[in-house]
């Protein structure tokens, strides 16, 4: 049976970010929440929690593989706790993976999308260019690897942190790395 327009629902993701890239603190204590409902305090500082928060983007599910990871790489060490090169290993991972998906597909290929194509998309978006928030199938595409991330409220899409750093290590044109966004550990 089909499903209508009243029957599709967005999920939207929670802000780590505001527009002019400083912290959105109730985002991310909303994602602090959510951690702390799943690991004890004890095995997970605030500080790094924070940084686990920020480089998921405030993607639920980045969120999990993040901590999940983290918890993973402190347990091969045999550690009681996660500590930072823990948090740094989980978002390097989960940076990799984004940088793969930014590479050139066999989909891409058919549909005449680029890396430069990609990028540049991206950089708008980061930059805040108006129609860069108008979706179209680069958009769609970048959506659907969660490079980009739709938040509630006003209803915008931003780029996601992980893959910001990604645009930082590109550097001109596209983002230079003292600039804001990003994720919180760096590496």
């Amino acid at each position: 049976m089909p499903f209508g327009r009243e029957r599709q629902f967005v999920v939207p993701d929670i802000a780590v970010y505001r527009r002019d890239y400083e912290p959105d603190e109730t985002g991310i204590g909303r994602l602090f929440d959510v951690i702390y409902r799943r690991v004890d305090e004890s095995l997970l500082d605030e500080r790094l929690a924070r940084a686990l928060a920020i480089a998921s983007g405030g993607n639920i599910r980045d969120l999990f593989d993040l901590v999940h990871r983290a918890s993973l790489a402190a347990e091969v060490r045999g550690a009681l706790k996660i500590e930072h090169e823990d948090a740094l290993e989980a978002i390097r991972n989960l940076r990799g993976i984004y940088k793969q998906q930014l590479g050139e597909t066999f989909f891409d290929a058919q549909n005449k999308i680029t890396i430069k194509d990609k990028l540049d998309k991206l950089t708008a978006l980061y930059r805040g260019e108006p129609a860069a928030q108008i979706a179209d199938r680069i958009l769609y595409l970048l959506l659907r690897h969660r490079m980009v991330l739709q938040f509630n409220g006003e209803g915008w899409y931003g780029v996601h942190p992980l893959v910001v750093d990604i645009l930082k290590e590109q550097g001109d044109p596209y983002v230079r790395p003292g600039e804001p966004g990003g994720s919180d550990l760096g590496g």
